[in-house]
């Protein structure tokens, strides 16, 4: 009788525990989940916690996402916001030994996009209208979002529109 009793209040538990997982929606996947990393070399965009970020009217808000793209849209490196500090968005080169068509090469244009979490949407340079402006007061600083090995940017402010 014990052995029963205990066995069924086993199988209760373990139903009331697959219903509840099952039950919760699963979080939105990223659009940067295939996203190139670790190639012969890279540059890094730095987005200092002072930069003064508009995402369709709105702050950027912990767990959005930043990326930047090739001319053909592949993801080159990604962030994920924290919301806590500075971040810093590691871009990378072209392979020497894998796709050499997979990341950016010297003087390549680095398209970024943003990925709102609590919304699900994407914007990019096809979609959005995306303004940049950059910090140049060092000479190391890069004045430009165009690809050089080993370069560094500094986002001052980046807005970001809905296209019409």
């Amino acid at each position: 009788m014990v052995r029963l009793w205990v066995r069924a209040l086993s199988l209760g538990v373990l139903t009331l525990l697959l219903l509840t997982v099952s039950s919760r929606s699963a979080p939105a996947q990223s659009p940067f989940e295939a996203c190139l990393d670790a190639t012969s070399g890279n540059a890094t965009v730095i987005i200092p916690a002072s930069a003064q970020i508009s995402i369709n009217g709105r702050n950027l808000a912990p767990g959005d996402e930043i990326a930047a793209v090739d001319a053909n849209g592949r993801c080159v490196g990604h962030l994920t916001w924290s919301g806590t500090g500075s971040e810093a968005l590691t871009v990378w080169e072209a392979g020497l030994f894998r796709d050499s068509h997979a990341g950016l090469h010297p003087g390549d244009p680095i398209a970024l996009c943003v990925w709102t979490q609590d919304d699900k949407r994407l914007f990019t340079p096809e979609n959005s209208t995306l303004s940049i402006q950059l910090d140049t007061s060092a000479p190391h600083l890069r004045d430009t979002l165009r690809y050089q090995r080993n370069g560094m940017y500094v986002v001052e402010a980046l807005v970001v529109e809905p296209g019409s």
